[in-house]
């Protein structure tokens, strides 16, 4: 599973957890993205799914700049965790996986309406009836739950 070990897999593919991808595009402007959802497979690599409409912007960094973060904060527990990466290929995400990608935008939509936040609204700002899939291969990982040790490089065995 590459560098996201099964105790930190379930914070990047919960559809209760909140994910972000990050890169810069030539200029050095930062280009961030909700994620609708991460897929880790068994290389070094992950799918990461973006809402179509928010990926013109950050298909053009990063085929400026392959450089990437993902973070991924769980809603329940506020456990969060970033990997770096580089950004290897897209393509158009199949009509089964645009079905899981909406069911994982109605779990967030859900799980923030316990948050009190209105969860219809939430959907509708991320909700695309379309989704790029992402392909990246994962470097390291890092610590971002507000704790001590927040910020480190987690050491990982495959």
């Amino acid at each position: 599973m590459g560098v996201l070990s099964t105790n930190l897999s379930p914070v990047f593919t919960h559809p209760y957890s909140a994910l972000w991808m990050a890169a810069c595009n030539q200029t050095g402007q930062t280009v961030i993205a909700r994620l609708s959802g991460v897929i880790p497979r068994i290389d070094q690599a992950v799918t990461c799914f973006v809402p179509a409409k928010f990926s013109r912007d950050m298909l053009s960094a990063l085929n400026q700049n392959p450089n990437v973060a993902v973070v991924a904060a769980s809603t329940q527990t506020f456990e969060s965790y970033q990997f770096k990466g580089r950004y290897q290929s897209h393509r158009n995400a199949t009509p089964e996986e645009c079905e899981i990608q909406t069911q994982n935008l109605l779990a967030f939509s859900n799980a923030a309406a316990l948050l009190k936040l209105p969860a219809e609204a939430c959907f509708n700002a991320y909700f695309d009836d379309n989704f790029i899939a992402l392909e990246i291969l994962q470097e390291n990982v890092y610590e971002q739950t507000p704790k001590e040790g927040t910020g480190l490089k987690i050491q990982h065995t495959l």
